[in-house]
């Protein structure tokens, strides 16, 4: 069943078939509830990576760094890095390898973090997780 207002009388009338279509309504609350909670989580998210000193990280199948969030990359951050009061993510779309060898300044220049070898076995379609444990500094 389809219900219309008629445009000169403002009667509101009930069709079995829609023969023609005057103009459309869009709700928008539940768009703007989900964008509201999906912010409230990230902020939850973050609350937690900051308090248990951890540092999660995606690659995509080039090894590029596609999210960098926790302890390592805020501990790290310079001024310099920092446009009003903004990060710079200077490591996003960079090579996995390279982001870790240059955040963690023990390590010698092109040496590979350990923590970072499951990556080549779960690009290769071998385990489809991992959790690494470990400790810089």
């Amino acid at each position: 069943m389809v219900r219309y207002v008629e445009e000169n009388t403002g009667t509101l009338r009930y069709l079995f078939s829609l023969t023609r279509r005057v103009g459309t309504c869009t709700d928008a609350n539940e768009s703007i509830e989900t964008r509201l909670v999906a912010r409230q989580t990230k902020q939850q998210l973050l609350s937690v990576i900051a308090h248990s000193h951890v540092t999660i990280f995606t690659v995509d199948l080039n090894r590029s760094v596609t999210m960098l969030e926790g302890a390592l990359i805020w501990d790290t951050l310079s001024d310099d890095s920092v446009l009003d009061g903004v990060a710079s993510p200077w490591y996003i779309g960079e090579n996995v390898y390279e982001v870790f060898n240059r955040l963690n300044s023990q390590l010698p220049h092109g040496q590979r973090p350990q923590f970072l070898q499951p990556i080549e076995s779960i690009l290769a379609g071998l385990p489809t997780e991992d959790l690494q444990e470990h400790e810089i500094g």
